[in-house]
């Protein structure tokens, strides 16, 4: 048996329009061509995701002896307002084998951390989430997928992502190794609504854009404390 290794990628990048004039934005967002050293750079985006996946193929047989994610598969991220490094949550990924194709879905998310510490609040990672919370800033989320099929076609599409910030699609260029912009999604119309209705649970709806983020239980403990009279608790 002898199989080749294929790889394949497509990306995001979410990032701030400079017309919001918010305390920070992107003045350089990556353009309609990028490279894979852009993408993968931490400039000129809030996070950069990046789901790339191997598939082994049988060249006799033409059947998939093996797949996953890449090392490289995941988010890429720069400082936030004041030099501060945002959080990242995991990635949430699943697999889908059986009939052709196989297809991937890979979720991201980040949120900024600058307005906790620079409000230096006391009572550990859930205490600054709270103050975080109260300043109306959740979490940023991407979701992608890709379908790989037996003969080396594939299909990407960006599936949802948050409310804001703004969201630029990427998928391989027609050669090269470059990518090319497949769709890009202006926020600013939905920066407030974000504030209150990018907390729990994602609400469906018609289009990419959707309210609430997929780790909404982390952040409703800091909803509950928020809108509660008791202390938040001293969750070190």
């Amino acid at each position: 048996m002898s199989f080749k290794t294929h790889t394949h990628s497509i990306a995001t990048a979410s990032w701030i329009d400079k017309r919001t004039k918010l305390p920070e934005t992107d003045e350089k967002p990556l353009g309609y061509r990028a490279t894979r050293e852009m993408i993968t750079g931490n400039k000129g985006f809030r996070f950069a995701h990046l789901l790339e996946v191997f598939v082994n193929i049988d060249d006799k047989t033409r059947l998939v002896t093996g797949h996953g994610f890449t090392s490289a598969s995941g988010i890429y991220r720069g400082k936030s307002y004041g030099g501060i490094p945002s959080e990242y949550y995991s990635p949430i990924r699943s697999v889908k084998v059986g009939k052709d194709p196989i297809v991937f879905s890979q979720i991201i998310g980040a949120r900024t951390q600058s307005p906790e510490e620079f409000g230096a609040v006391a009572g550990g990672p859930v205490g600054r989430m709270i103050v975080h919370a109260v300043k109306k800033f959740p979490p940023i989320w991407t979701e992608l997928e890709l379908k790989v099929y037996a003969n080396g076609y594939t299909e990407g599409r960006l599936l949802h992502h948050s409310l804001f910030p703004s969201v630029t699609f990427y998928k391989p260029a027609a050669q090269g190794t470059d990518y090319v912009t497949a769709s890009t999604y202006d926020a600013r119309p939905q920066l407030e609504r974000w504030k209150t209705a990018g907390w729990g649970p994602v609400v469906q709806g018609s289009g990419a854009a959707l309210a609430g983020n997929p780790y909404w239980l982390y952040g409703s403990v800091i909803e509950d404390a928020v809108n509660s009279s008791m202390p938040a608790g001293p969750w070190e």
